[in-house]
């Protein structure tokens, strides 16, 4: 189609005039149509020929496509880290890593802060080099490693409990209103199972998937509820009361990457990093708000 002739067809392809004739034959037979009549020694392509070709440049151009995603893969390499959080750690403590991160490395950094889910999804394409997801997110694909398990902290409006006893439990915090994460989140689960140990119901007024958003509702009145220590980063002990629970009512994040792939050096140091600043993060917040925070982070 694109040369005219067999002839000048095995001369782009680099084999034979026979080679050509024959294998159109084939297709030719294959297909059960007539692509081509010999008219005056030239082969003149059918109507069927014409229409098979514009589905056949559709498939070459999308084979360009790849070509070229495969080129930009292999440059973003070396230059590029490309990660994902949930927002406990997207909002605050992630982007002062990478501030100081890109301020004594060569390699840029790609963020998006997403749903857990979102994250293994995109990660599991190879979109992204790691992510940072709850620890209700599993998957074949991507080898997990705990980060960071954090025992959770109580939030309330403005003196709503007596902030003289900084150590609560969930009778404390039975007939108050009750904004609560997902029901298929780990920690609503297991503060679920506390509940029903100890014959305690609790008055769920709100679902919310995010701390951020739980934090948001009991600073507005809606209720109290229990948020992962890290959504009180740059939170002042003014604008809510934080108390720890008695309860082992633990926030889990892992650490996640493709099974064939190894993380680059950089994306190793940010790493380092980010655990180093997460620690802080907790400290800080501990000593804004009075409160004994137990974490326990792991070596990647």
């Amino acid at each position: 189609m694109l040369t005219g002739s067999a002839t000048k067809a095995a001369e782009m392809l680099g084999v034979s005039q026979s080679a050509v004739s024959q294998k159109l034959k084939i297709f030719e037979s294959d297909c059960g149509l007539e692509l081509f009549r010999r008219e005056r020694g030239r082969l003149e392509a059918t109507e069927n020929a014409h229409i098979l070709m514009l589905e056949v440049e559709k498939h070459f151009r999308g084979m360009e496509l790849i070509e070229h995603k495969v080129k930009s893969l292999k440059n973003r390499i070396d230059t590029t880290i490309h990660l994902a959080a949930h927002p406990v750690f997207g909002q605050q403590v992630i982007p002062k890593v990478i501030a100081g991160f890109v301020q004594s490395s060569v390699t840029k950094v790609k963020f998006s802060i997403n749903g857990s889910r979102d994250i293994y999804e995109s990660v599991d394409s190879g979109e992204f080099d790691f992510g940072l997801v709850a620890n209700e997110i599993y998957g074949n694909s991507c080898v997990f490693y705990s980060f960071c398990t954090v025992r959770g902290v109580l939030i309330t409006p403005k003196n709503m409990l007596n902030i003289a006893k900084k150590s609560k439990s969930l009778s404390d915090m039975a007939g108050h209103n009750f904004v609560a994460l997902n029901s298929e989140d780990t920690t609503r689960i297991a503060l679920e199972k506390e509940c029903r140990l100890k014959k305690i119901n609790l008055n769920m007024v709100v679902e919310t998937p995010y701390c951020h958003t739980v934090l948001e509702l009991v600073k507005s009145g809606a209720g109290m509820g229990i948020v992962h220590p890290l959504t009180l980063a740059g939170i002042g002990s003014d604008v809510i009361d934080a108390f720890d629970i008695r309860e082992n009512i633990y926030f889990g994040s892992n650490l996640i990457f493709r099974k064939d792939k190894t993380l680059k050096e950089s994306a190793k140091e940010l790493i380092k990093n980010l655990r180093i600043q997460t620690a802080r993060e907790l400290k800080d917040v501990a000593r804004e708000h009075g409160i004994d925070i137990k974490a326990k982070q792991f070596d990647i």
